[in-house]
């Protein structure tokens, strides 16, 4: 039994002069820094200073049951009589110290961060320090009435309450889960799976890397968790399999594409990869930048797509992906470009993690598709509709800008029925009910145009694609329905389509999984 060192309660006044470098980081990693990384508990610290905190509270963590079990597993490898002290951090803003803790806004709680420090029996310096967990808002700025406003072109795909006892008073922070690996027990991928795991519901009982381990029969010192290992996990904690993407068989420009649509359908993303010298590496990715200013999308020749049937990808805009880096810290940027321009990044697998439908066809497929049906098509349909976008479209060739979400019919129905054109002209319920026969899930590739997409975040229509094989022979076997301005076409038993007239006419905004705002 490993030996409890407790951590005095204290509440520091952060703003400045007080140096998080000095006066808090060197007094709670306990290990040499030649020898450990605090890097991410000094980027945790400088995300707080940006979020304007004021005061921090440290004390005594291991009355947590998960913070002692980290230690126990830690402990039991060096054969028992070490020693260890869990240092909870809690960042607060406002003017009022959390000494008083029931005068504290329930809001002003911005992070809390768990740092574990342990060393062996008979050793007098810890070995090893790390974050056991944070849950940190994400980054944000405060408007003029103090409102908090997420960053420019910033997107999330999914956040989570997670309560916290801080000084005894139950908070609740709102955030997407981060660990740290401590190399021994637990390695980058089990702090990945329990970033995103935990992140999918933080109301539910904590995924711990000891209870990993014991699923999959590992016992340290550990090198790696495999893709099967990771696939396992994932199945056991969610009942839904993973979907993998061999990033070794595909462009980059395919698997940014796939990771764009992943996110901006509420997956939570493993993105692995191997950097100059060979180690391979896992980061969590659930958010992305889109700059609708940027350059080099229509500049550049390179349409995406076979050669009969060109399109924009819409994750061309897309300039850096949101992640979840155990070694570096949270909130980081990873620029979408890097892959394609950086030849000492290699990319392996995605592994999409979605809490409802798993899926055979990729995003990337889907949008190939798309694009044949749209050059092929139109057309056939010009009998059909009216209006100006409507004829503009089915008599002018253009290259689209394609976006893939994966979506549910019921999604589906309650985005159309909510969505307004342009021109104010909407779909009214009764018109949707042959939307009925589409399957449970499909992929819904949103087509535009380029000053469209960009301007108005808008689209003219959406191509439905089956996100499974089965029954498909051909791939146009895998279309289920064409939405135009002023119609939507639905595939019939003979494989031909039956056309319906519905009252939105123009373009209209594009699907989002969830809102957020503050957008150029």
């Amino acid at each position: 039994m490993w030996q409890k060192e407790p951590t005095a309660s204290v509440c520091l006044d952060c703003r400045l002069p007080f140096s998080f470098f000095f006066d808090l980081i060197d007094a709670c990693w306990k290990t040499p820094q030649t020898t450990s990384n605090n890097l991410t508990l000094h980027r945790i610290c400088t995300l707080a200073r940006k979020l304007g905190a004021s005061f921090v509270a440290t004390e005594c963590a291991l009355a947590r049951n998960e913070v002692c079990e980290d230690i126990d597993a830690l402990d039991a490898h060096y054969g028992g009589g070490g020693r260890a002290n869990a240092i909870q951090l809690s960042f607060f803003s406002g003017n009022k110290s959390p000494d008083g803790i029931d005068e504290i806004d329930s809001g002003a709680l911005l992070a809390t961060a768990t740092v574990i420090n342990y060393a062996p029996p008979n050793s007098v310096d810890y070995t090893h320090s790390y974050v056991f967990e944070t849950i940190l808002v994400p980054p944000h700025q405060l408007d003029d009435t103090g409102a908090k406003r997420q960053l420019l072109n910033n997107y999330i795909c999914r956040d989570t309450n997670f309560k916290r006892i801080v000084r005894g008073r139950e908070f609740q922070v709102s955030g997407f889960y981060y660990c740290q690996q401590n190399a021994l027990v637990h390695v980058c991928a089990h702090a990945c799976l329990r970033m995103a795991l935990n992140s999918i519901d933080g109301s539910s009982a904590a995924v711990t890397s000891v209870e990993i381990n014991a699923q999959l029969g590992l016992n340290p010192p550990l090198a790696g968790l495999s893709l099967q290992n990771i696939q396992d996990v994932i199945a056991s904690k969610t009942g839904s399999s993973a979907v993998v993407a061999d990033c070794s068989v595909i462009l980059p420009a395919d698997y940014l594409s796939i990771l764009t649509s992943y996110i901006e359908s509420g997956f939570i993303v493993l993105f692995v990869f191997t950097t100059s010298n060979t180690v391979e590496h896992v980061v969590t990715v659930f958010g992305h930048t889109r700059n609708s200013d940027e350059w080099h999308p229509q500049a550049i020749p390179g349409y995406s797509g076979p050669a009969s049937a060109p399109f924009y990808r819409s994750s061309a805009w897309v300039d850096h992906f949101v992640i979840h880096d155990d070694n570096l810290g949270p909130y980081y940027t990873l620029s979408s470009r890097a892959f394609e321009v950086d030849k000492s990044i290699t990319a392996h697998w995605i592994i999409g993690i979605h809490p409802e439908h798993q899926h055979e066809i990729l995003p990337h497929y889907a949008e190939n598709v798309a694009a044949i049906v749209l050059k092929g098509s139109l057309a056939n349909f010009s009998a059909f509709g009216v209006g100006n976008w409507f004829n503009y479209i089915v008599q002018r060739p253009s290259t689209y800008v394609l976006r893939p979400i994966l979506i549910s019919r019921d999604g589906y129905k309650a985005h159309l029925l909510a969505s307004i054109g342009h021109d104010q002209t909407k779909a009214m319920p009764g018109e949707l009910d042959v939307a009925d026969g589409l399957p449970d899930w499909f992929w819904m590739v949103e087509f535009s145009l380029p000053a469209l997409f960009t301007g108005n975040r808008s689209k003219l229509g959406e191509v439905l694609i089956r996100s499974e094989v089965a029954g498909a022979k051909a791939p146009v076997d895998l279309v289920e329905a064409v939405r135009l301005p002023s119609l939507l076409a639905t595939r019939n038993a003979p494989g031909g389509f039956d056309v319906h007239r519905i009252g939105l006419q123009s373009h209209s905004p594009y699907y989002t999984s969830r809102m957020h705002g503050n957008e150029w």
